[in-house]
């Protein structure tokens, strides 16, 4: 029992268990708040940014690698916001997507 235990609180040290995502416009062109940005954090603070922004012209991706709650590509204005709210992140039920 005592192995099942710990390899199931390996598991989910390694997943997911932060998020948050933030609509937002990311051209003055384009209404709708159609741009997000996408967080997915472990216990420890390591995870991605997922960001998709929409134009005119296409829709264009973005993923950042998160290690320890930093990230090693410069990230945007949302996309900070977005890491911030995941980090403080502890409530399922409270404020998943902020506009």
């Amino acid at each position: 029992l005592k192995n099942r235990i710990s390899s199931m609180e390996a598991v989910k040290e390694a997943g997911f268990c932060k998020f948050a995502v933030r609509k937002y416009d990311a051209f003055d062109e384009i209404g709708g708040k159609l741009s997000f940005s996408l967080c997915l954090l472990t216990e420890t603070n390591d995870g991605i940014v997922l960001s998709a922004m929409h134009s005119t012209s296409g829709c264009y991706t973005y993923l950042k690698e998160i290690i320890k709650g930093k990230a090693f590509n410069k990230l945007s204005e949302q996309e900070t916001r977005v890491l911030s709210d995941a980090i403080a992140y502890n409530d399922p039920v409270s404020e998943f997507i902020k506009d």
